[in-house]
């Protein structure tokens, strides 16, 4: 307290994290596009560690109706980690390729890379092993990467209460400082203006609230700290494959690169299989980039804005209608295939490309995916009286966007067209209900007396997934994100989710200190088989029959495991535990 009606508080504080997630084998990771990925995984680092040091303080003023503040929040954060992304090889399969189905014969990978130190390059190569993760320590000292970043906020913000209206109003200002080993700029555009509206009515039983907002979020660091690894490359590179757009990229190079032999079967066959006996490949080598970022390359941030009205029905009942908004920019993707040249169409009107065979997969990463969210909410809740309570809520909602995910079915189609690629989001749900039921039993009798069961259910409409031939049509090297015939992303629906999960306990009082509460807990109580995966290869590059709309609606692919589950939620679990306090 500095005076009447004036409070500061501050604190500083120091956490680490870390973990460690070397696998407990080394051999190559393996794709089979669409369907599984096993082996070594090539995506999440093998080490990471976290030292953050934070600072925050804010100042509040009291003023007649007003309650201004003004504060900052610091973070120093030095991060370490092990990334060795593809040294260990990666191979890509078709499902005929993976399972030696005509034309193959036998299993053949039909893309196969791996990575090297910059410093080996041309050089002697040493023995490989399927029992270690580096072949020696340069490859170890190639993978390891160190840098520090601070993050700054500052806002000034108020609240008014004029009788039975408030207003929260304030501004935010954010700044994120990228070291200068990634060769990026720092993004100082990020204030953040907010306001927020309650209202209420009704002698109290009602209120209405609104708001409107920007949200600016960190950098997706994974992203940032991949052009580092050996998913990156150098600028030496980007200027002999596209020289008039290499000045908007990273000067960085990466410290190790990632190579791949000619693509098909042949060539990627027998380099996998030396590869495998401890030998690299030789022969003509070309350069990879899965995520070369530009200089430009700003905060994600995000608009939102909300309506809500609220009415207390009865004593213990109340009702709401609720609308919320989101509209995401400049969110990174997994980026856009640059060695692409198109060279005519394909015979169902789609653009077909050749390569540079100096180069395979470069992708330039950058913050240029958008999404959006609309979403109507109706909410029924009665409070715990009386014995009982029950909470009913349902959302319908729709959720748009491109592609903003981490594997290589998640990166667009067509490098020349990519808002072929806007459509339904990986994470749109359309309907969802969920009802939570609490109930005590009866206390004037002593069997019943200290009784709780709680229910959980859950309804949720089938979620979308993309139609995918399973090989690569279009001639882009990029085997994952064909789409059959003219179909848009996330076109397919699969299965409902439907759950209900129940929780009965007891209290029981063992003297006047001790208590004992029993607890035994149903998850998904009915043991319903809910797919949330299907198997969505389809095996054709255009449909050789009816289009197919959702999960078991009878229309088959041209492969015959299409349309099969490929993953399913827990089945029924039941769970004992006993709660003692004391």
């Amino acid at each position: 307290m500095l005076g009447s009606g004036t409070v500061f508080q501050g604190f500083v504080q120091f956490s680490r994290k870390s973990f460690t997630n070397i696998p407990i084998s080394f051999e190559p990771n393996l794709e089979i596009v669409n369907v599984a990925t096993f082996g070594k995984h090539i995506s999440p680092a093998d080490f990471y560690r976290e030292n953050r040091f934070q600072f925050s303080a804010d100042l509040t003023r009291l003023w007649r109706r007003h309650e201004f503040k003004v504060g900052a929040d610091i973070h120093h954060i030095r991060d370490q980690l092990l990334y060795s992304t593809t040294m260990a090889g990666f191979a890509i399969f078709t499902p005929e390729s993976f399972l030696g189905l005509p034309p193959f014969g036998r299993t053949v990978p039909l893309f196969f890379a791996f990575a090297l130190p910059r410093s080996l390059l041309g050089q002697p190569l040493p023995r490989r092993s399927l029992d270690r993760l580096f072949p020696d320590d340069r490859f170890a000292a190639a993978a390891r990467t160190a840098f520090t970043h601070e993050t700054y906020e500052f806002f000034v913000q108020d609240r008014w209460r004029p009788q039975r209206l408030t207003v929260n109003y304030g501004v935010r200002y954010f700044l994120e400082r990228i070291p200068s080993a990634f060769g990026i700029q720092t993004d100082k555009n990020n204030l953040q203006p907010r306001l927020g509206i309650s209202y209420g009515f009704a002698e109290g039983r009602g209120v209405v609230r609104a708001g409107v907002g920007l949200f600016v979020a960190p950098h997706f660091w994974s992203r940032l700290v991949g052009h580092l690894t050996c998913a990156g490359s150098g600028p030496e590179n980007l200027a002999l494959l596209d020289p008039r757009r290499a000045a908007a990229f990273s000067p960085t190079a990466s410290p190790c690169v990632t190579l791949n032999v000619i693509p098909g079967p042949f060539t990627s066959g027998s380099a996998f299989a030396r590869f495998i006996r401890g030998e690299f490949p030789s022969g003509p080598l070309a350069i990879n980039a899965f995520g070369h970022i530009v200089r430009d390359f700003p905060n994600p941030y995000a608009e939102q804005w909300s309506l809500q009205i609220e009415y207390q029905i009865a004593d213990e009942l109340s009702a709401s209608v609720g609308y919320l908004g989101v509209r995401g920019l400049k969110v990174p993707n997994a980026g856009i295939q640059l060695n692409a040249t198109p060279v005519g169409r394909l015979p169902n009107g789609k653009t077909r490309y050749q390569n540079d065979p100096r180069f395979g997969i470069v992708q330039m990463a950058f913050p240029g995916t958008d999404s959006t969210y609309h979403g109507g909410v109706l909410t029924l809740n009665k409070r715990l009286s009386d014995g009982w309570g029950v909470n009913v809520h349902y959302t319908f909602s729709k959720t748009l966007d491109l592609p903003t995910g981490y594997t290589f079915r998640d990166v667009f189609e067509d490098p020349l067209h990519i808002r072929r690629d806007w459509g339904l989001s990986n994470q749109h749900v359309g309907h969802r209900f969920t009802a939570t039921f609490i109930g005590e039993g009866p206390k004037r009798w002593g069997l019943t007396r200290g009784f709780t069961v709680s229910l959980i259910t859950t309804l949720e409409s089938g979620r979308f997934a993309t139609l995918f031939v399973g090989f690569d049509v279009n001639g882009d090297l990029e085997f994952g994100t064909d789409r059959v015939g003219l179909t848009g992303r996330n076109t397919y629906q699969g299965d409902r989710f439907i759950q209900v999960d129940l929780r009965l306990a007891r209290k029981i009082r063992w003297g006047e200190r001790v208590g004992i509460e029993p607890l035994l807990e149903f998850f998904n109580l009915f043991n319903r088989p809910n797919v949330t995966q299907v198997d969505t290869v389809y095996g054709a590059a255009d449909f050789v029959g009816p289009v197919p709309r959702r999960y078991k609606d009878g229309v088959a692919g041209a492969l015959p495991s299409f349309g099969r589950p490929a993953g399913t939620g827990p089945a029924r679990q039941v769970q004992f535990a006993l709660r003692i306090s004391f």
